[in-house]
């Protein structure tokens, strides 16, 4: 099945139980370095997204803060939570990411 194989550089290698070659199956040193660079690529693609959302949040509450100044107060409060919440889906991307 395609959820055993591992992607060695050349050819995916069967990391099953059932291997007839000697050390074919085995998941060596380059193999586990290959998996983490691609997981903590897929990382700092997170990390752009999340950064781009409280940039985006950012400009929002200027603009809204330009338009009305009396609710800047609100304006700035929603722009608090909002970036929380943001910034709380890049940490969980980071966890993944050291998980995986």
């Amino acid at each position: 099945p395609l959820h055993r194989l591992v992607f060695t550089g050349e050819v995916p290698v069967d990391i099953g139980n059932n291997s007839s070659a000697k050390g074919e199956g085995m998941r060596t040193k380059e193999n586990v370095e290959m998996v983490g660079s691609i997981t903590l690529i897929g990382y700092g693609i997170g990390v752009l997204g999340a950064g781009l959302g409280i940039g985006l949040i950012g400009y929002a509450c200027c603009m809204g803060t330009a338009r009305q100044p009396e609710m800047a107060g609100r304006l700035f409060t929603d722009f608090i939570i909002g970036a929380a919440l943001v910034e709380a889906l890049a940490l969980i991307g980071f966890v993944l990411a050291l998980i995986l």
